[in-house]
């Protein structure tokens, strides 16, 4: 805005395209033992399936693409040449004004190096890049951005696996059973093509897209129409995992939230009372789709008042907000600048951008640049939870001992001392037991 002065700046981005995980790269390799065993003599199929491999061959699974940190340095440059962060991002680099936290997984802390770089460039009289420090979560006490995992392990007998599950598998009975059926009918071989094949295939058609820049395969093999079912399906799982489907889900990115607000609330005070509590002029998280759809939703973002079902008539499905294609992809964000404005006193306004584009935050009568107390106003209620108010108003019994000890108990195998499970040793635990955040 013309009469405002951008004072603070929080960012909130999914980490860039990364490698598969364990997990999917053996249903790639599975895939590839289908097509070769069933599909090399097939006339029905494209000449290049029937000698189609993995596209996935690298010994860190889950770890963080080139592709992934272009991406993310690609980000850091435009959040530095946009016009309200460029005056915040004008000091010299150091690490309590520009803090970038991560979550304990290789995919996030790289990430925010590589948007770090894009963020900073070169220092004055340098040939290279700043070398931000990046600030790694320990896995198992991350309430802030891992709270999708933490919540579950301090409130287990909210985590209805099946209730959350119920509608997805509807969904993939049926949306993906017609194009599983399509390929077996076309192809005419003895593989009959199931819908785990079609997500492998989908899987695989991501992976060769941020990995060879290449969509002529795999990519090929479904309609756009058989690309949105597929879509839809998944944003279903997403809807009642993480977001409206399941109050507790979203409500447990209360820490989150309220490590915004006081930030943004901490700058204001300090303005207010002349202090100078917080040197931070723009605090940067990176984490994890998981985490965005959550915060979207606690906030109040992207909320189509439907309860989606794999029924919900296509005109809702094809206009619906809830995208995760288009509001977490890889590297996804939402920022969130605070300014002080001339138009009276005390007048604090904050500015909600995702993906860059501004959006309007419920309670600011569907403006993008809102008054603060209007938008702390509306999500007080959140402000106040905690884990624990949220497990016991939605029935659960909340266990208050250590998220280290939940993590040991979670991961026994074999379990160390405490001290020694922290960082490395837990992200390694969690890798190993498919624990994995995407």
């Amino acid at each position: 805005p013309p009469t405002c002065t951008p004072l603070h700046a929080f960012a909130v981005s999914r980490h860039g395209s990364r490698y598969p995980f364990e997990k999917g790269a053996r249903e790639m390799e599975a895939l590839e033992a289908r097509v070769q065993h069933f599909l090399p003599q097939c006339s029905a199929c494209p000449q290049w399936l029937r000698s189609w491999t993995s596209p996935y061959h690298h010994s860190s699974p889950g770890d963080l693409a080139p592709s992934g940190a272009r991406e993310m340095r690609r980000l850091g440059e435009r959040m530095r040449q946009d016009a309200d962060l460029k005056s915040l991002l004008a000091k010299p680099y150091e690490p309590n004004v520009y803090p970038i936290v991560s979550t304990a997984l290789s995919q996030t802390g790289r990430s925010g190096g590589a948007l770090g770089q894009g963020m900073f460039g070169r220092a004055e009289g340098s040939s290279h890049d700043t070398a931000a420090f990046v600030d790694t979560s320990q896995a198992c006490s991350d309430i802030s951005l891992r709270f999708f995992k933490s919540f579950w392990w301090a409130c287990p007998d909210l985590k209805d696996a099946e209730a959350m599950d119920r509608e997805a598998e509807r969904a993939v009975a049926h949306l993906l059973q017609p194009i599983a059926d399509r390929l077996t009918r076309e192809w005419a071989s003895e593989w009959e093509v199931s819908t785990s094949h079609v997500a492998y295939m989908v899987d695989a058609c991501a992976v060769e897209i941020a990995l060879q820049d290449d969509a002529s395969k795999m990519c090929s093999l479904l309609s756009p129409e058989e690309f949105e079912a597929w879509e839809y399906a998944a944003d279903i799982s997403f809807f009642y995992n993480y977001g409206y489907g399941y109050a507790p889900a979203y409500e447990a990115a209360a820490p989150l939230l309220r490590d915004i607000y006081s930030s943004l609330a901490t700058v204001i005070e300090d303005r207010l009372t002349d202090a100078y509590s917080s040197p931070a002029l723009v605090n940067t998280r990176v984490a994890h789709h998981e985490t965005l759809l959550s915060l979207y939703a606690i906030l109040g973002l992207f909320d189509d008042g439907v309860d989606f079902k794999w029924d919900t008539d296509e005109s809702v499905r094809a206009g619906r907000q809830w995208r995760s294609s288009e509001i977490s992809p890889f590297a996804a964000n939402i920022r969130f600048v605070l300014y002080e404005c001339d138009e009276g006193p005390q007048d604090f306004r904050v500015r909600a951008q995702v993906n860059e584009r501004d959006v309007a935050l419920p309670g600011c009568n569907g403006t993008a640049v809102c008054p603060f107390v209007a938008a702390w106003e509306r999500h007080r209620a959140a402000l106040e939870d905690d884990f624990g108010s949220v497990c016991v108003r939605h029935g659960g019994s909340y266990d208050e001992r250590t998220f280290v000890d939940l993590c040991q108990e979670a991961f026994p195998q074999p379990a160390p001392p405490a001290s020694e499970l922290l960082g490395e040793r837990c992200d390694d635990a969690l890798v190993r037991a498919g624990d994995v955040d995407t």
